[in-house]
Order: C-alpha cells, then structure tokens, then sequence
C-alpha cells in the first residue's frame, strides 16, 4: 500500500489486529510463512523486512535491491526468501542472516 503499512486483519470479525510499519516507501508484495509463522514485506523503498505477526515487530530487515521490491515468497522447506525487483534481479536470500545466496540477472 502506498501509506507503507501493513495491516493485519482477524477474518471472522473483519477487526484490525496489527499493524506493521517499518517500510519508507510504499508496500508492494507480502508473503507468510506458516512454519515459521513469519511475515514477509517487499516495497518500492528496496528492502524486504520479516515480521513477528504476533507482536507485530521488525525481526529482519534485507537490503540489496537497488530499486522497487515487487514479489517476495518464502521457500517452505527452509529459511530462504526469494524476491523480484524492477532492479531487474531475481534473489534469493538466508532470512536468519539476510544474506544473498543467488542472484538472477
């Protein structure tokens, strides 16, 4: 969302939960992680930032992009988060250290 929150929504009551705000620029994509029970945010600042949903705090925070953040998505199997950028890269990273492991161009 442009307004660069992320808001957290209980289905049944369609009550706002949470919200998460970090990004300074605006929200482009968001992803869940069940196992890990993490959120992941890309935005049009650059960076990818992981969330507790429960507390609602910042636990990660990937830098590398140099421009617009469009897709992020978790690998299920292990802590690696892949995301897509109007840098024209494809990257993959280590969500525990926020490390680039492989790099698409």
């Amino acid at each position: 969302s442009r307004d660069k929150i992320i808001f957290l929504w209980e289905v049944t009551s369609g009550h706002e939960v949470k919200k998460l705000d970090g990004h300074i620029n605006g929200v482009n994509a968001v992803c869940w992680n069940r196992n890990q029970n993490l959120i992941g945010s890309g935005s049009r600042d650059g960076t990818i930032l992981l969330w507790d949903p429960v507390t609602g705090r910042e636990v990660q925070r990937i830098e590398g992009h140099k421009r617009s953040v469009n897709g992020v998505d978790w690998n299920s199997d292990r802590d690696l988060i892949a995301s897509v950028s109007d840098d024209t890269t494809i990257r993959i990273w280590d969500a525990v250290t926020a490390s680039e492991i492989k790099r698409f161009e």
